[in-house]
Parts: structure tokens; sequence; C-alpha cells
């Protein structure tokens, strides 16, 4: 078998362990001897073969290529608790356009702006916590993206990852959190906290895939940083009232279901409710007036797309990332370039696959 074969079966069997040769073949739709003869060398690869073996391995076309990527990205991805200590990890289409699409925007955008107190996240999250209310203040955590870019030189990103919790990446120019809009914003603070464990722990690989082990210990990590153990032993939770409770998890960024189970974990007393987190904070964060609404400013923030202001200003006035730039704005973005001039640089920033696998020498019978 050719050093070609053997990389791309190493990798089916990573992506799809278990499955053979010939689903594979199946699956990019070649035939099953075409496809023994490229894995044995005795044939190149079509463009539109190229694509697809890519997608169906959840990789780059230079990586099947040349074997190696030259934008290596490493991902952590927060795994969806199930109970009884299981996780899964979601592998949807969706999520992998999203993490397509952040790191072309990274590589296209070049040498970033440095971040100025860019440091280390330390393993102790008591210390963490530290740093960010030195850097940014007491209010950081209705500001934690913002808190976690000036702290930590950690870029913070809030886009579409339907029915995914979040994820992190290591890319060659910039650490990255990406959170969805889809989550209640409770839920995105937990995630930016959990995917700091990750960071502090180097728990990146390829495919992102973790253990129950990795997961618990950045849960842990969470709910110290959120919900630090010594500040809760110091209240009266019996004696709180419902309006206390709505101001405390409103400050905290934290859910009421997830202090309730902190609170059970540190056998202390848990205050009633019967209301969830977003009713709770409906009916007690209060305005000055219909102009100033806490809550809906909050969910509206948590909802919209969220990029890092330096991967923005990488992107303007660079017509061939005009694109990039309004996926990441979620709206057409004026660039000072016309539709037809667009078009040119779109074909020429990618080449016809035939004529790049021919360059390689991966001509077809």
């Amino acid at each position: 078998m050719s050093e070609l074969g053997t990389r791309l079966l190493q990798r089916w069997e990573e992506v799809h362990p278990g499955t053979s040769q010939n689903e594979l073949a199946r699956r990019i739709s070649m035939d099953r001897s075409a496809l023994s003869r490229v894995m044995n060398g005795k044939r190149g690869l079509a463009g539109r073969e190229l694509i697809a073996l890519a997608q169906e391995l959840q990789t780059s076309v230079d990586w099947i290529l040349l074997g190696e990527e030259p934008f290596p990205v490493q991902v952590a991805a927060r795994h969806d608790y199930l109970g009884n200590g299981s996780y899964v990890l979601d592998r949807s289409e969706t999520v992998a356009a999203t993490v397509r699409g952040v790191a072309q925007a990274y590589e296209q955008a070049g040498a970033l702006t440095e971040w100025p107190n860019r440091r280390d996240v330390p393993s102790d999250p008591r210390e963490a916590r530290q740093l960010l209310e030195l850097e940014f203040g007491p209010t950081w955590p209705r500001h934690f993206a913002d808190a976690v870019e000036r702290t930590f030189g950690i870029d913070v990103i809030k886009a579409d990852l339907p029915g995914s919790s979040g994820l992190s990446l290591k890319l060659p120019n910039a650490v990255v959190i990406v959170v969805p809009t889809e989550a209640f914003w409770a839920r995105q603070n937990w995630t930016i906290a959990h995917e700091l464990e990750h960071i502090a722990s180097g728990a990146f690989s390829t495919d992102g895939n973790l253990g129950s082990s990795a997961e618990n210990a950045a849960h842990k990590y969470a709910a110290e940083l959120l919900l630090p153990a010594s500040a809760l032993r110091r209240t009266a939770w019996e004696q709180v009232t419902e309006a206390q409770l709505a101001d405390y998890v409103w400050h905290a960024g934290v859910s009421v279901d997830a202090l309730q189970r902190r609170l059970a974990f540190l056998r202390l007393a848990t205050p009633a409710t019967n209301l969830k987190t977003p009713a709770l904070a409906r009916k007690h964060i209060l305005g000055q007036s219909v102009f100033d609404d806490p809550v809906a400013e909050r969910l509206q923030e948590a909802a919209a797309r969220r990029f890092p202001v330096r991967l923005i200003a990488a992107h303007e006035g660079k017509p061939k990332s005009a694109r990039t730039l309004e996926w990441m704005l979620g709206a057409p973005f004026e660039s000072g370039t016309d539709d037809e001039q667009r078009e040119d640089d779109a074909s020429e920033s990618f080449p016809d696959m035939d004529d790049l696998a021919a360059a390689f020498g991966l001509k077809v019978d």
C-alpha cells in the first residue's frame, strides 16, 4: 500500500472506527476497485474525489495531498452530559462547518494584533478568578467574554452551533473559545469557564474527543470559578429570599439550576423557588424605565453573533476575504469592491481541483 493509502486508511479508522474501505468508496461515490488503485499508488484522484474524501475524512485537501496541514487546527470540544457519568461529542456537520469557518477566518487574517495582557490560564480556578477581578473588575461575570479576552488574551466567539455546548480551538495565531448563540447567557458563561480548564490543561487534539475524566475536571473548574465554595459557605442560604436569589444568580452569571446543584454538592441549604432563571430574572431584575431593560439586553447580547474586534479589523480592507467578513458579521459588508471584482477574486483564491491534483502528480486514469 502507498504512503497516501496508509494515511487515508488510518484517518478513516480514526473518524469511523470499524468501518470498511468499501463503505468509504460508497460514501464518496467511487468504484471500489478505483479506490483500491488509489490506495496502492496506481491511480490518482480527481478534483471532485479529493473534495469528497476531505469531507468524509473531516480533514483538508492539503492534508490528503501533503500529509500535513498548512494551518493546523486543534480542538477541545465540550461534550454534552447525558447523565450516569456519560458524555457525547457532537459531530454534526453544522458544528464542523462553523469550526472550518472560524479556522478560515484566522488563517486569512494572518498576523493579528497581540492582546496586551496575554497570559497562561491558571490551573487553579481561584487564581483565575482573582486575575479576572484584577484586570476587569467585579462585574466580569456580566461581561465574561470581554473579561476573558482582556485577562488571558483568549478570543471568544459567539456563532451558530446548534446542538453543541461549545468548544475551544488552538490555532497557529490564536486560542479561541466558541459558544453557541442558541444558548442561554448562563449556559454560555458555564461553557466559557469550562473551556478555560481545557485550555489550562492543554486538552487539545485533532478531533477534540476528550474522555469523561477531562470533562469532569472542566466541570469542577467551572463550578469553582463561577461559584466559589468559600463564598457560598459564607451565605445563610436558608434565609435567602427569592429577590436575593435572583440578584445572586444575575451577578454571578449562572443559572438557578447550576447554583442549586453546586449547593447540593457542597451539602448546603438550597433556597426554594419554583421559577427558572429567565422568569426569576424577569420578575426581580428591573430597569429604570421602558428604555432600560437589563434582562432583554442580556438576552439580546447572548443571541447576537460575536467575533473579536481584532479579527474583524484584520479583515477590513481585504477584498479577497470580504465573504469571510460578511460571514462573521452575519450581514453583507460594504468592502469597496463590486460583485464582479469579488467573483474574480474568488476564482483566483480557489484553483481548480483537477489542476491542483495534477500539480502534485496525482493524474487521473
